[in-house]
């Protein structure tokens, strides 16, 4: 924690992480369902991070890694947020650049990750202990800058089972707060038991309104204690990205695509959008083939699919062709049936005596795909001709 509040510590740069830069530079590049999450911390003793909230992360499922980026020594720029799903923003001590930190946490976010921010963020006391910048000044934060401390032991109070973001969330504790208010279009999730706000959200952001550190007055006490090792794994499951998947049904080819960018089947169909983001979908049937509809996601009929993200999605669209049955010993009738079954249509039929018989030949051969509504012409054998009934001679 800061110096003169909880102790002095040396803001050392204990801990590196390695970035790819280029590979990662047009949105959030982690994979959903596979959380990669990033403590970015302004240390104030770089030999006490954040390890107890790091196991706690580590040990739900879909996790598959957390690291450590001190604010303290280095100003991350949003190439070097980009891999990760979930970047906790966390005041300890003072920023390198507090600016610099927040302009890039704010270009982060707008490229589809999930800022958590915690104490002391917003706190109004000490040049550089509070976040600064577009994530700041532009209303990314949940919570206004400017806050009071409100260092007191307090439980969890009321709040919203039923909300994603707190699902398995049971109890939290916590000493060090902050008296805060919430900011324009921002929604509070829960209370802690004296009233103060404890968890908002707005847009891909959530606050916690705790310190979640190690560095602590010393053995016996903990700053914090409960779920918080969950909130932050709902943040990035319900907040994050999330994987469209678009199949193709029925016996034509096409191809769909979607606006943003991301769909293109054949070569691609899953795509990861940004929470909130509207994904529309266009199918374009090929070779002669008929789109006949969407399925999933909500979507029907044959118009444009429109897709909400809000969590992952599967899409069907089904391309029909004319695929040619084996109309061999049927008669006209059952040919009928079955052609309309496949997406075909009857042709010409010789000879036309022999419109009783059955089927002894027919072109195109069976198994051919050709375009919805082809035509097969069949040939049919031909009935022999009645006999005429033979009478008694009259006596």
């Amino acid at each position: 924690m800061r110096a003169g509040r909880l102790g002095t510590g040396v803001a050392l740069f204990l801990l590196t992480i390695t970035v790819i830069v280029g590979a990662f530079a047009g949105t959030a590049a982690a994979s959903p369902g596979a959380l990669r999450i990033l403590i970015l911390e302004s240390q104030c003793d770089a030999e006490v991070p954040a390890a107890t909230l790091r196991a706690q992360i580590l040990a739900h499922p879909g996790v598959s890694a957390v690291d450590f980026f001190d604010g303290s020594e280095a100003a991350p720029t949003a190439a070097q947020l980009l891999p990760y799903d979930v970047v906790l923003a966390m005041g300890d001590c003072t920023w390198l650049d507090a600016v610099a930190t927040g302009n890039s946490l704010a270009d982060y976010q707008d490229q589809g990750g999930v800022v958590v921010g915690a104490t002391f963020d917003w706190e109004g006391t000490g040049a550089g202990y509070t976040l600064d910048g577009r994530w700041i000044t532009a209303g990314y934060s949940p919570y206004e800058v400017g806050a009071d401390s409100a260092f007191e032991n307090v439980g969890l109070g009321a709040f919203d089972p039923t909300n994603p973001l707190l699902s398995g969330v049971s109890g939290l504790s916590a000493y060090y707060r902050n008296d805060v208010t919430l900011t324009p279009g921002a929604t509070e999730l829960a209370k802690w038991s004296d009233g103060t706000s404890a968890v908002a959200t707005k847009g891909n952001a959530l606050a916690i309104n705790a310190y979640l550190g190690d560095d602590y007055f010393g053995p016996g006490f903990s700053p914090f204690e409960g779920d918080f090792g969950r909130l932050i794994v709902n943040a990035g499951n319900v907040l994050g990205r999330h994987m469209l998947t678009v199949s193709k049904a029925g016996s034509g080819t096409g191809t769909v695509s979607s606006a943003p960018a991301g769909i293109a089947c054949g070569a691609s169909c899953t795509a990861a959008f940004n929470n909130g983001s509207v994904v529309t979908l266009t199918a374009l049937p090929l070779s002669g083939a008929k789109f006949s509809g969407w399925s999933g996601a909500g979507c029907t009929g044959t118009s444009t699919c429109v897709v909400p993200i809000s969590a992952a999605q599967t899409v069907s669209a089904s391309f029909d062709a004319c695929v040619v049955p084996k109309l061999k010993k049927k008669k006209l009738k059952r040919v009928r049936t079955a052609l309309q079954a496949n997406n075909c249509k009857l042709g010409k039929v010789t000879p036309k005596a022999g419109k009783g018989g059955r089927v002894i030949k027919q072109r195109p051969a069976p198994g051919r795909v050709l375009p919805y509504g082809s035509a097969v012409n069949v040939k049919l054998k031909a009935l022999a001709p009645k006999r005429p009934a033979h009478r008694k001679p009259q006596q």
